[in-house]
């Protein structure tokens, strides 16, 4: 990534990051006056600075993006802004800065969501909930999810831990490491 594009992908990931998670935190939303033009902002940086490969880059990133949360949107426990708002990463970012910013956010939210359920004495919810999933997903093929009794968890604003993800990744780029060695 060119200098210029770093400064406009840097300036545009991280008013997303601001926004978004101010706005989750206020009203438990991420909204599409914010995530639409992310994405279409995304889409244009790329391809005035890589042409018709950049345009690959950017689409590929939404698609990775949006499939790395849509199960969980499916499941109920991620909003469509959380997809939204990941779809703008990939396309600013592109398919590795995606993938790396979806790891960084799901090791954040979960150790997140450890500590609040080890502080309110709910881990065993947690380990019933996946234990009665399993057994459903192995034996019963998903079918009658419907009937599992789920024990109650705490709910976490996702979007607050991809802006955290997004944050700590580009700072990861611009200063020229990483503290995951994938090769995507």
């Amino acid at each position: 990534m060119e200098l210029t594009q770093t400064i406009f992908a840097g300036v545009i990931l991280g008013g997303l990051s601001v926004v978004a998670s101010i706005t989750d935190l206020k009203d438990s939303k991420i909204y599409n006056w914010l995530t639409l033009p992310v994405i279409i902002l995304g889409l244009v940086l790329n391809v005035i600075f890589g042409g018709w490969d950049g345009l690959i880059h950017s689409l590929l990133g939404i698609a990775l993006g949006c499939g790395f949360l849509i199960l969980g949107f499916f499941w109920g426990g991620i909003g469509a802004g959380d997809i939204k708002m990941m779809m703008g990463v990939g396309a600013v970012g592109g398919v590795e800065f995606v993938v790396f910013v979806f790891i960084y956010s799901i090791f954040l939210g979960a150790a997140y969501s450890l500590i609040i359920l080890i502080k309110k004495r709910k881990l065993g919810n947690l380990f019933k909930n996946l234990k009665h999933f399993f057994l459903m997903f192995l034996f019963k093929r998903g079918k009658n999810m419907e009937e599992v009794k789920l024990e109650k968890t705490e709910p976490i604003k996702f979007g607050i831990f991809i802006a955290l993800g997004t944050v700590f990744h580009f700072i990861e780029v611009v200063a020229g490491w990483q503290l995951l060695n994938l090769k995507i």
